[in-house]
């Protein structure tokens, strides 16, 4: 299971299965038609089905800390428009979890849109 909770999808802040998830990148009825349901009504499709398409995408971590087999991350990440080239900046926080010799499962994954759109400069 991975807890995912959306900046800006009410009334369904929080996506506990994996249909939840899939519905926010590829959008309600996508997920419906090919992954058998589960679909959210309000979920366009983040990914490829809300109109935008993402040129490229940036990460900037700020803090990476591991513990045992578990390891957070957190920091901004900033997706380029590819009709507009306009940059949307992320916050994210995510905690991976190491499955089995050489795989990591995101387990956690909370992102908030910034306020005031800036690009920081990587360190």
């Amino acid at each position: 299971m991975t807890l995912d909770r959306l900046p800006s999808s009410r009334p369904w802040p929080f996506r506990p299965t994996a249909q939840g998830a899939l519905s926010y990148f590829v959008g309600n009825n996508a997920t419906n038609d090919y992954a058998g349901g589960g679909g959210i009504p309000e979920d366009k499709g983040f990914a490829i089905a809300s109109g935008d398409t993402w040129a490229k995408v940036l990460f900037f971590n700020d803090q990476i800390s591991c513990v045992g087999d578990v390891a957070l991350a957190q920091g901004y990440y900033y997706f380029t428009n590819a009709a507009s080239k306009a940059d949307i900046g992320v916050e994210y926080t995510f905690v991976y979890k190491k499955i089995g010799e050489d795989q990591l499962k995101i387990i956690v994954y909370c992102r908030l849109l910034l306020r005031s759109q800036h690009r920081l400069r990587p360190l």
